[in-house]
């Protein structure tokens, strides 16, 4: 879709039964972040949901250490009702990307969409958990994050399936991690034994000194610094301020971030700046 940042995702779809959702006790528990795909359709086209276009966040859940609880200790695993076998818990979280942008009245002015990444957005606290920070007008890209762990409160919610109700979890809230990454191992620095050597008294008694130490003095200096010639003048860091700004819009404009009329607006407005500064001179 035109203007779709997440446009060059791509994923199988296919209708494959899973068997039940999983269902865990409700609390923290340390989790990682196995996978992140668009909400799409079965053709692959983003599904427009009540406020916006959504991206699913799947977490790996992790059983916590007894002795730290603080700590990830190995993935928490169920049986899958439809095949039988032992797998790993893993649950989804849907989260706003896009929020439709309505009109002044409130309507949803069609097709028209506008960035969930905000200062203080969910899915920005989201990010946030997995050490982004935020920056007006920057870009992100949520897939460069699996394998990061965080902590999440599950909670729970009634799954209506095509033959029944039943209780399955959901993630109420990611947090920042600060245990230890589970496999990890621990640099430890070897300690060198200090040498070796008789005691004073013990060569006292033996009629030998101890050998003085000496101490070698070396001159330093200085290297005469090589005076190189400009051939152009310089930018001064105003300038190249702006400059980093258009080849930055330039970039998110590329990489569907933004959308012509986007960036077009963009430009004009750093062109404006440049002016302003200008006079201030």
């Amino acid at each position: 879709m035109e203007n779709d940042p997440y446009a060059g995702m791509s994923f199988p779809t296919g209708g494959k039964k899973f068997g039940k959702k999983p269902h865990i006790k409700l609390g923290y528990y340390p989790g990682k972040l196995v996978d992140v795909k668009l909400f799409n359709d079965a053709d692959g086209n983003p599904i427009v949901s009540r406020y916006g276009k959504q991206l699913i966040l799947s977490f790996q859940i992790y059983d916590k250490d007894d002795a730290d609880p603080a700590n990830a200790l190995k993935p928490l695993q169920h049986k899958n009702s439809e095949t039988g076998a032992t797998e790993n818990v893993e649950i989804p979280m849907f989260v706003y990307y896009e929020y439709k942008d309505s009109n002044k009245d409130g309507s949803w002015t069609s097709g028209i969409f506008r960035t969930a990444f905000t200062k203080g957005g969910k899915i920005t606290k989201i990010m946030e958990a997995f050490g982004w920070k935020f920056q007006k007008d920057s870009s992100v890209n949520p897939g460069e994050f699996v394998g990061t762990f965080v902590n999440l409160n599950v909670g729970e919610y009634d799954h209506k399936s095509e033959d029944e109700i039943y209780k399955a979890s959901t993630i109420k809230e990611v947090l920042g991690y600060d245990g230890k990454i589970p496999g990890a191992t621990e640099e430890k620095s070897e300690e060198i034994p200090p040498e070796e050597k008789p005691h004073p008294d013990q060569l006292a008694d033996e009629g030998q000194k101890e050998p003085e130490k000496k101490v070698e003095l070396v001159e330093e200096k200085a290297k005469p610094v090589e005076k190189k010639e400009e051939t152009e003048s310089p930018a001064t860091g105003t300038e190249k301020s702006f400059e980093d700004k258009k080849i930055e819009m330039k970039k998110m404009l590329d990489d569907k971030l933004l959308t012509e009329d986007g960036y077009k607006q963009a430009i004009s407005n750093i062109d404006k700046q440049i002016e302003e500064s200008k006079k201030e001179k």
